[in-house]
């Protein structure tokens, strides 16, 4: 009798535990958007596409400073689940986000020191940022320049310059 009733316990939990692991009670919170921090970490998630590359990998901006592009490549958006009970679960969307990891070096005083830049719409204080795009072969990410720390909306904002990616 104690052993029917030990395994009709197990069996409760196990039947429990899969029940809950795909039910919204499991979920801690909304799944969220996400980007990958490098090509490894992309190719680990399996939404890496292909990396790229831009002529201007090295840009002088109008403070002095200089935009260096260390690496960048293409992948599927993706969001990722966390649950209470079980692993952190992702899934692959069919829309594609590039991934800019990039440095601003310093060089010397900032001619112009109340001028701030956007790259593809995040700020050049961040060391990467994320860009919304097509699956193309050639992707065009806008530079935007402002005198505040604010980027205005998309109908008021125009690019400064843009940085053209090529597939490698």
């Amino acid at each position: 009798m104690r052993i029917k009733s030990l395994s009709f316990i197990v069996l409760f939990l196990i039947v429990f535990f899969l029940l809950v692991r795909h039910s919204e009670c499991n979920q801690m919170s909304p799944p969220f958007t996400g980007y990958s921090r490098s090509i490894e970490e992309s190719k680990d998630k399996g939404v890496f596409q292909f990396e790229v590359a831009t002529s201007k990998a090295n840009l002088v901006l109008d403070n002095g400073h200089k935009l260096e592009i260390k690496n960048a490549w293409l992948e599927n958006v993706w969001t990722s689940q966390v649950y209470v009970i079980g692993r952190t679960s992702i899934e692959k969307h069919d829309r594609y986000q590039m991934i800019l990891v990039y440095d601003i070096a310093k060089t010397g005083q900032p001619q112009t020191p109340d001028i701030y830049y956007f790259l593809g719409g995040r700020p050049s204080g961040d060391s990467l940022a994320h860009y919304y795009c097509d699956k193309n072969d050639s992707i065009k990410v806008p530079l935007y320049k402002e005198a505040s720390r604010f980027l205005p909306s998309s109908e008021k904002r125009k690019a400064y310059d843009s940085l053209i990616f090529v597939r490698r």
